[in-house]
C-alpha cells in the first residue's frame, strides 16, 4: 500500500521529469523538445530523418557532457541542403566548400559563438542576398 504522502505514478501532479536527466539517463522534458527541434532543423538543411535523428541524440550526449563541439548544421552561417557552404569562412579558418563528412562532425569552430541558432529557428537553405 502507498504512504498517502506518496503519489500515485499515474497522477497528474507528479513531475514527469523526476526520474530523468540528471536524477536518471532517461532524456527528460527540455532536451526532448530540444532534440525535436534539432532533428526538424537537420532535415530543413537537407539531412535524412534517420540521419536527422541520429545527429539530434548525439548532440544530447554532447550537452550532457558540456562538450564545446559543434556541428555544421546548428549554425547560422551554413549555406545550401547538402552540398553546404560555410557564409563565414574568415572566422571558422575553413574552406567555403563543406564535404557532408565535414558538416556532420562534431567540432570546434571559432565562428560559431557568434552565429548559433536560436532553438526552433526556421532558416532559409539559399545563400542570403548580396546588399546593392
Amino acid at each position: 500500500m502507498a504512504s498517502q504522502d506518496t503519489p500515485a505514478t499515474n497522477s497528474p501532479t507528479t513531475d514527469p521529469d523526476r526520474w530523468a536527466w540528471p536524477h536518471g539517463s532517461a532524456m527528460n522534458g527540455r532536451e526532448i523538445d530540444t532534440m525535436m527541434a534539432r532533428q526538424a532543423l537537420f532535415m530543413e538543411r537537407g539531412v535524412s530523418p534517420q540521419e536527422a535523428e541520429h545527429l539530434a541524440d548525439k548532440l544530447v550526449i554532447r550537452d550532457r557532457d558540456d562538450d564545446e563541439r559543434r556541428l555544421c548544421l546548428e549554425c547560422r552561417h551554413l549555406r545550401g541542403a547538402g552540398p553546404w557552404r560555410c557564409g563565414n569562412t574568415r572566422a571558422a579558418g575553413m574552406h567555403p566548400g563543406l564535404a557532408r563528412d565535414l558538416a556532420l562532425t562534431l567540432q570546434r569552430c571559432h565562428g560559431y559563438d557568434a552565429a548559433r541558432l536560436p532553438m526552433g529557428v526556421t532558416v532559409d537553405a539559399a545563400p542570403a542576398a548580396p546588399h546593392a
